[in-house]
């Protein structure tokens, strides 16, 4: 049977000077945690400032370890090295000779030492450095002023620039995967394809597989087919020909499955055995999981799974910690935890972060999100030299072959703003390297998984790249003007730009310049961005800040550093909340026509260092007022009101199911603390559509202060959902100074008012620590008459549970134990 073993024990780094050498306390770990760990480098690494070590990616790197010959590998076995992932540029040693050479950091690297182990070994990685490789590397001339250089690196760009948190930048260096010893017994698999078959209307399914060796002359598979409970379905047993091995299991009455909230996700499971013949003995095994699902899409996002239309509403992933490379299964789980409770049923992958370990894909099939892979390439024109294409087409067949099993990838993409932002940057002219997207890409993706949907880049359709009348588009109308932007066909990311909360940034902002007595704030800052915030948040700012901030005009001016992260957040807040809603309408009041608008996504999930930019979960994964915002606009079944020249109530149905029952709607006097208006009608919406339930111009004219109020209660179907919005400003309305009532009852919080309370925050503290408790809604505005149910979810099982309205001086607080 054929061995792995990890070398993980016995490495060493060369000291920053060729001082020596320093012991490694674990591994796989990239040079910067090492030298973090030994306080070479100081705790600024910890939150991204990285000025004063940029010399560490400016020099090379030499990783070292010893290991012993494990029992039963020969002086003839077949031996291998592998490596899962190594940044970037390194040459590999073993006992003094070089045995290989690696340029990309997307790519395993794998190493032939077969009659070179001996039964004490010395291995060594020796990393160059980034900036000494691109200096040397000599562009061809038509590369002037479009290409960058940094790009003839298979590494990720934001490692070159601030973009993504960290200041002014920071370039990692060294192994973020595991190091492997593989011992092959006579032979060994080299690709196993399972494709799960769907036939007779979903009533048949077949489970095809296809395996090829290093030894096929006597050897053969056995495949066994189990069910998602562990039951074996089938097997059967396959010799080679032609260099592959072939058969399939069929399966009666295939359970399938669906992305989540429109059914189950059941898992099969196929084990496919290399065997000798004569023996039988196992040479080498593969297990992988497949879903029976049927995807149909288009350009336009139009997704049907199992005959069914699937809108998609979800986030952006960035990389987990800008930290490490290494993977971090605990920190992906509470990502993907956060994203269901925000009603999202989508992932975009965003293939410029590199890549992601097996138990994302894994998470993802189990809880039915649905996957947009990425392929690794970002923005603008691209090197187009042969060298460059070809480790991006082994990229590209790397990613395909391990990732295509899944049931939960519904679609691939070439990348990340490439045809934009040439046009962008260079308008009009012969875009560099757009063969590698539309041509190479594509053509792998149709050799190797022709069922799934291929996009050559994101935006992409229409008669501009950015165009949202087909295609999909990325919300840039706050810099352009976009024909169409309004109700787009897919907006695949929506981005304004806030802080956390104010408990995250004190993580990283002193308390003494938390706040800056001359800073002065303005409803309508004619000034310079770096004005726009005190200077130690203005420096952890990626970009733009006086373009993509949501509409913080219409807010108070802050006069405390607590009042600025709510005023900036809830600008941030108020753009998605619009953008949603009218994605979620999908078409104008006005209009008669069908719903056009297919998918909306969030620039970005969370973030990948401590800063101030888009992301909607910070760093330390705490949701602000901008992810609430986008969960309650992301609720499968939701109403929200259309303020224009008149106001519409429209009831939006995105569940799997018809729903029925009553909307209650009205006006709320802030100043009365009563409702001026109020009505009860039946209403209804089939699953899937959008629609107006009532207009209000029967309430004539009415003053600005008054607040929308919609309740929409389907008691079949569990649903209750409240809209609460506005006709005025929140700058220029009088909210009460309210005062909540809290209780709680097992694991569920309820909150109810004696006046109108605008934007309630909850908190949990236990004993110190407010982090981690996560409240199934928060920064929610409520009406007095209405208990509000919040069950608590997150790391804590007790602690003392806050509450209180934003613009009122009352905090009211009770004991929480879980039960």
């Amino acid at each position: 049977m054929k061995q792995r073993i990890c070398i993980d024990r016995r490495w060493q780094l060369s000291g920053p000077r060729n001082d020596g050498w320093l012991e490694i306390s674990s591994m796989p770990m990239g040079v910067h945690e090492i030298l973090h760990e030994k306080k070479i480098i100081g705790d600024d690494f910890l939150t991204g400032e990285g000025e004063t070590f940029k010399w560490v990616a400016e020099q090379d790197w030499v990783y070292r370890c010893t290991f012993e010959a494990p029992a039963g590998c020969a002086s003839d076995s077949q031996t291998y090295l592998y490596f899962e992932t190594l940044d970037t540029i390194v040459s590999i040693y073993l006992n003094g000779a070089e045995i290989a050479q690696g340029n990309d950091m997307y790519l395993p690297l794998r190493a032939d030492v077969s009659g070179k182990i001996k039964k004490e070994n010395i291995l060594e990685l020796r990393f160059s450095s980034p900036y000494e490789y691109i200096k040397k590397y000599a562009p061809p001339p038509e590369w002037k002023g479009k290409v960058n250089k940094w790009r003839i690196l298979r590494k990720p760009g934001a490692d070159f620039s601030n973009y993504l948190g960290a200041q002014p930048y920071i370039t990692l260096v060294g192994v973020f995967g595991k190091v492997w010893l593989e011992i092959i017994d006579y032979a060994e698999l080299t690709r196993v394809d399972a494709e799960p078959l769907l036939s007779n209307g979903y009533y048949m399914g077949a489970a095809v597989i296809t395996a090829e060796a290093t030894a096929t002359k006597d050897t053969y598979i056995r495949a066994v087919f189990s069910d998602p409970e562990g039951g074996e379905l089938g097997s059967f047993e396959a010799p080679f020909a032609n260099g592959k091995a072939q058969g399939s299991v069929p399966v009666n009455g295939p359970r399938l499955w669906w992305p989540r909230g429109y059914g189950g996700q059941p898992l099969y499971t196929i084990e496919v055995e290399l065997r000798r013949e004569g023996s039988g003995r196992i040479l080498d095994r593969c297990k992988k999981i497949l879903g029976f699902r049927e995807l149909k899409t288009d350009i336009n996002f139009d997704l049907s799974v199992n005959g069914r239309k699937i809108r998609l509403w979800g986030a952006n992933l960035a990389p987990l910690d800008g930290k490490t490379r290494r993977w971090n299964g605990e920190r992906a789980r509470r990502q993907l935890d956060l994203l269901e409770m925000a009603n999202m049923n989508t992932l975009r992958v965003w293939g410029p972060g590199g890549e992601y370990d097996d138990e994302l894909y894994d998470e993802c099939d189990k809880r039915g999100i649905l996957v947009w892979q990425e392929f690794h390439d970002d923005y603008g024109m691209e090197p187009d030299s042969s060298a460059y294409q070809d480790l991006c087409r082994r990229e590209i067949e790397h990613t395909l072959r391990r990732l295509k099993h899944h049931p939960c990838i519904f679609m691939w993409c070439g990348g990340n703003e490439m045809i934009m932002g040439a046009d962008f940057d260079h308008p009009g002219e012969t875009i560099i390297g757009k063969d590698l997207y539309t041509k190479i890409a594509p053509a792998l993706c149709a050799q190797l998984d022709p069922g799934r949907f291929y996009l050559p880049t994101s935006p992409y359709g229409g008669s501009f790249a950015n165009d949202p009348r087909e295609g999909d588009c990325h919300g840039y109308e706050m810099w352009w003007y976009i024909p169409g932007m309004e109700y787009p066909v897919a907006c695949t990311e929506q981005m304004r730009v806030s802080g956390p909360a104010l408990k995250s940034m004190r993580r990283w902002i002193p308390e003494d310049k938390l706040w800056d007595d001359s800073f002065i704030d303005a409803a309508y800052p004619s000034k310079r961005q770096k004005d726009l915030m005190p200077p130690a948040w203005f420096h952890r700012v990626a970009n733009s800040l006086d373009i993509k901030a949501g509409p913080v005009q219409e807010f108070r001016d802050a006069d405390n550093p607590y009042e600025l992260a709510f005023k900036y957040a809830a600008a941030h807040a108020k753009a998605f909340k619009n953008g949603i809603k009218r994605s979620r309408m999908g078409r104008p009041s006005w209009s008669g026509k069908p719903r056009i608008s297919n998918a909306h996504l969030i620039w970005k999930l969370a973030d990948t260092w401590p800063l101030i930019y888009s992301a909607i979960i910070d760093y330390y994964l705490e949701p602000f007022i901008p992810y609430y915002e986008a969960k309650r606009s992301y609720a499968p079944v939701m109403c929200c009101f259309d303020i224009r020249d008149s106001i519409t109530l429209w009831l939006v149905n995105d569940s799997p199911a018809d729903v029925s029952g009553t909307m209650e709607y009205g006006l709320f006097s802030l100043g009365r603390n009563s409702y001026g208006e109020k009505r009860t009608i039946k209403a209804g919406m089939s699953s899937g559509r959008s629609g107006e339930i009532v207009s209000l111009d029967d309430f004539g004219q009415f003053r600005l202060e008054n607040i929308l109020y919609a309740r929409f209660t389907d008691e079949k179907n569990g649903i209750d959902y409240v809209n609460i919005d506005y006709v005025d400003i929140d700058r220029r309305l009088v909210f009460p100074e309210a005062k909540l009532e809290l209780s709680v009852k097992g694991n569920a919080l309820s909150v109810q008012s004696d006046q109108f309370a605008r934007c309630v925050e909850l908190e949990g503290n236990d004993k110190g620590d407010e982090f981690g408790f996560y409240f199934e809604d928060n920064y929610f505005d409520l009406l007095p008459g209405i208990v509000k149910r919040i069950p608590i979810h997150g790391t804590h099982h007790s602690g003392l549970i806050g509450a209180k309205a934003h613009y009122s001086p009352y905090v009211t607080t009770l004991q929480w134990r879980e039960t």
